[in-house]
């Protein structure tokens, strides 16, 4: 519970289904984005684990099981996101559980230390129960029919879809029943980041602000907190974003400095002078691919698109003006 808030059952019931129509009344896009980034790598493991069974199987009836499967994910994913906004709820606001200050909820990371210690919070088992049932039980019933190792790879992302739910129901009693905001000490220049909170890139990394100058800003790139704390630790990347106007890559592009001559082709010259334009690039460092899973080959690509829309947001331009690169 939260010191000097306490509230019937009945309340903390009504107050988690409004904030779950809330979510879904507000087109927010943290679900849906979170689920087309997981079923990439659902599907790739679907076509990688097809049992003797499936693999004797024309390939239109491949496709069609691999359809209704993917159909199935999404629908449980749904399922394991509302079940993780419910328990929050009850965790955060019921009597009898850990007590909370209010000025827990103003750390800049308090809902990622909130993540941390969640699998603490309730037992293993309760945690299973939750999303051992319904439309996650029918999505791994369906897959045993037809692939190896399903359960296993079913659970560990819907246990990123279940902390996902927590992650916004936590923001929401927050904002709406604790009324307090984050304590964030200053945003950077260029993209207006937090300085001292980390930021959702994708729906598995987040960042956090590392350097800025003049015209250029630099991230850290981590597993989100849903993976764990051990995993947030681990740098993944780095993502550098540099500033330049048109006439400034033209200039270089005109004495052939061969970066400047690739970017000048990409930008084909459809900006004026004066327009700005970026160049984002991003160097994986992790050495450890395994911990806590490897990152998939199409990942890379979807992390690539997810940064362009980010920064994209962030600096209030469309695609064309960004440039990114290897």
């Amino acid at each position: 519970m939260i010191d000097n808030l306490e509230f019937s059952k009945e309340t903390i019931v009504d107050k988690e289904q409004r904030g779950l129509e809330d979510f879904y009344n507000n087109d927010n896009s943290k679900l849906k984005d979170g689920i087309v980034y997981y079923e990439v790598l659902f599907r790739t493991f679907l076509l990688m684990s097809g049992d003797k069974n499936f693999e004797k199987l024309a390939d239109k009836e491949k496709d069609l099981i691999i359809e209704k499967t993917a159909a199935k994910f999404r629908i449980a994913m749904q399922y394991a996101f509302n079940k993780g906004h419910q328990t929050t709820y009850g965790l955060l606001l019921m009597k009898q559980t850990q007590k909370f200050d209010k000025k827990f909820f103003t750390k800049p990371e308090s809902k990622d230390y909130f993540l941390y210690n969640f699998d603490k919070m309730i037992t293993d088992s309760v945690f299973k129960d939750n999303l051992q049932r319904n439309a996650l039980d029918v999505l791994i019933k369906y897959m045993r029919q037809y692939f190896e190792n399903g359960y296993q790879k079913v659970m560990d992302i819907a246990t990123r879809f279940f902390k996902k739910g927590v992650e916004v129901a936590f923001d929401q009693i927050r904002i709406n029943i604790v009324n307090v905001r984050y304590d964030i000490k200053g945003t950077s220049r260029m993209l207006n980041v937090p300085l001292n909170q980390s930021f959702e890139v994708t729906p598995a990394f987040r960042a956090t602000f590392s350097l800025e100058s003049p015209a250029y800003e630099e991230w850290d790139l981590h597993w989100d907190a849903t993976y764990g704390f051990n995993a947030t630790k681990s740098l993944v990347a780095k993502t550098m974003i540099h500033q330049f106007t048109m006439s400034e890559i033209k200039a270089y592009a005109d004495v052939d400095a061969r970066t400047y001559k690739i970017m000048n082709e990409y930008f084909n010259s459809q900006f004026p002078d004066n327009e700005l334009v970026y160049l984002v690039r991003t160097d994986f460092l992790t050495l450890d691919t395994e911990f806590p899973r490897a990152i998939e080959r199409n990942e890379y690509m979807a992390i690539r698109v997810a940064l362009r829309r980010t920064i994209g947001q962030r600096l209030k331009v469309d695609g064309s003006h960004i440039f990114i690169t290897d």
